[in-house]
């Protein structure tokens, strides 16, 4: 009798039930096209240059739809570690930076270069802590993606992409993209004072000085 009575009450469950498509709990997941490319940089850094005493490094100005970051790039990537190889830190990337995206600023305006700070953000990191966020982070961000509007030998230019909300406003300005985005990034090294600017002078002053010959 009681085997009856669940057997009926099964049978009633999937009639009301067995045509309905549950949808899969997304609010764990990030987007596949996401995931794909947080997952492409592997243990690798994309880095931002940003300004000293900044409480956050990663808000649009005017008129940006995106945010530029670079993945530095060794030209024997594949190949054992040679003499040109350079190492993954903030100052290569500073001295990069200078010398190729901003090199006329450079030449210009030495108050400007030594308010800059080299940031650093982990697409490891950020994609740990995305799956592990509340629902209504995820869809906040779009995706990070190589960029195709500007190419240099040493580095590659990406773009991190916000998503929208109704209004048409992109999420940089929120609380949460703040937050996952500042805990998945470090200024990188830590003190970047002034003998550390001095040496990326140096540096760029060489390459200026041997450019021109």
């Amino acid at each position: 009798m009681m085997f009856a009575h669940l057997k009926f009450a099964l049978d009633k469950y999937m009639e009301v039930n067995g045509y309905i498509n549950f949808l899969v709990d997304e609010e764990k997941q990030i987007s596949n096209r996401l995931v794909e490319s947080l997952e492409s940089f592997k243990d690798k850094l994309l880095w931002r240059k940003s300004k000293k005493g900044a409480d956050d490094h990663f808000i649009l100005k005017k008129n940006e739809k995106e945010i530029s970051l670079f993945l530095q790039e060794n030209e024997n990537e594949n190949e054992n570690e040679n003499e040109n190889d350079l190492d993954d830190t903030g100052l290569n990337f500073l001295v990069f930076f200078f010398c190729y995206p901003a090199k006329q600023p450079f030449c210009r305006r030495d108050d400007w270069i030594r308010e800059s700070v080299a940031v650093s953000l982990s697409p490891k990191i950020l994609r740990t802590k995305l799956l592990t966020a509340a629902e209504t982070l995820i869809p906040k961000f779009d995706v990070i993606k190589i960029s195709e509007r500007q190419k240099y030998d040493r580095a590659t230019h990406c773009e991190l992409i916000f998503s929208k909300d109704k209004d048409g406003t992109f999420y940089d300005l929120d609380p949460e993209v703040l937050a996952v985005l500042k805990e998945s990034s470090q200024i990188n090294p830590e003190k970047q004072e002034k003998e550390f600017m001095d040496e990326i002078f140096r540096i760029c002053g060489t390459f200026f000085a041997e450019s021109t010959t």
